[in-house]
């Protein structure tokens, strides 16, 4: 179990670094914040909380 809680912290830090370029990234290219990137990042930072909290 503790592997799985250490691969769930793994791939939502790494979820919302995407997330976090992506929102870089569109708001360099078109000026403005898209909501995919918004959305992924969001997703990312919910999944670490909950994974904390399960760790605890």
């Amino acid at each position: 179990m503790n592997e799985n809680l250490k691969l769930s912290t793994v791939l939502s830090i790494l979820l919302t670094l995407i997330g976090i370029t992506l929102i870089i990234y569109m708001i360099t290219v078109e000026g403005e914040l898209g909501a995919l990137p918004l959305f992924v990042t969001i997703t990312g930072l919910v999944w670490l909380i909950i994974g904390l909290r399960k760790r605890s």
